[in-house]
């Protein structure tokens, strides 16, 4: 449980931004790492690649063994110098630095950490510990054209990164799908208010597992992910409910959980067990569709933070600022 929130300054005009990868390496050419940069670079912002991502460290499956990507995040939160932390991507292995973290350090300098998915981790454990807030954002590698083609890609990662840029500049933000997102479908009415928590369900699990997730009681959980089975979903939802979380929570929200490509076997659909799941363990306000992270658009969602959810609209409303 968390000590209090703990927030980091408002990012300024013309502030440095580390660029780090945590997890995986971002590859070429499904992740445009370049391109990202280039765009936080036009946006004004001085932007640093760490070693993680211009040295070529790749270890099994991450981009460095854990020792250096741990490094790199402890340096960064000592460094005065550096005034936000943006993820290059997910993928796996942040769970393995939650033991080399210097949390004093990081709860004395607190920074913006920006990312989702396997960052999830990193950012739920960081709160958890030291009260800092971060965001669930678009992050300069991945893009939705991963999954939603190339068309509009461009279109919908601005989207989302500009309303992340507002929340780190301290806006306060009222979050809905654009027109052109799936629509929200409520599972349960009702709006509530509680501090943000949650992110990645796998990661979410795991953290509950290893004793190092935020507490949920009064809180607004959010759990995503893309292209996972429904009978995996169906544990993972048995696994919040035997732990009391799904009845602790305050409300409720679902990022899109898009279906699997191809699956041999007769299935309910993805939509179909989590409503059910939901509606079995609690009646408090809950939505679906939330267009986050591994979705069409991915738009921000603060973890840490006081916000309000109205499940009838699909909508997120923060009640406080992220940074100040």
């Amino acid at each position: 449980m968390a000590r209090g929130r703990n927030k980091p300054p408002k990012l300024r005009e013309g502030a440095t931004i580390l660029v780090t990868a945590p997890s995986s390496y971002p590859s070429f050419p499904e992740m445009r790492l370049a391109e990202g940069v280039e765009i936080l670079r036009s946006m004004g912002y001085h932007v640093i690649l760490g070693e993680t991502v211009r040295h070529a460290l790749r270890s099994w499956f991450y981009s460095a063994p854990p020792e250096k990507r741990a490094e790199e995040l402890n340096k960064a939160f000592r460094d005065p110098g550096i005034d936000a932390i943006i993820c290059a991507r997910g993928g796996v292995g942040a769970l393995r630095l939650l033991d080399l973290l210097d949390y004093d350090a990081i709860r004395d300098n607190p920074k913006i950490l920006v990312g989702y998915s396997d960052t999830t981790g990193l950012q739920e454990a960081i709160y958890a510990r030291t009260g800092v807030p971060s965001l669930q954002a678009a992050m300069p590698g991945p893009r939705p054209h991963i999954y939603f083609g190339e068309e509009d890609r461009l279109k919908t990662y601005m989207h989302s990164l500009r309303l992340a840029f507002k929340i780190m500049r301290g806006e306060m933000l009222e979050l809905a799908n654009p027109p052109d997102a799936p629509l929200p479908k409520t599972i349960n009415p009702g709006r509530a208010v509680g501090i943000s928590v949650g992110g990645n369900i796998i990661i979410h699990v795991f953290l509950l597992a290893a004793g190092r997730a935020p507490s949920h009681e009064g809180s607004i959980l959010f759990l995503e992910n893309i292209e996972e089975p429904a009978w995996r979903v169906d544990d993972y939802m048995s696994v919040l409910q035997l732990r009391g979380v799904l009845a602790e929570a305050s409300g409720i929200v679902l990022g899109e959980f898009p279906e699997p490509k191809s699956y041999p076997y007769p299935s309910p659909s993805l939509e179909e067990v989590l409503a059910t799941r939901i509606r079995e363990a609690t009646s408090a306000p809950a939505f679906m569709n939330y267009s986050c992270c591994h979705a069409r658009y991915i738009l921000p969602y603060p973890i840490g933070i006081k916000l309000e959810v109205d499940a009838d609209r699909g909508a997120l409303i923060m009640k406080e600022s992220l940074a100040e």
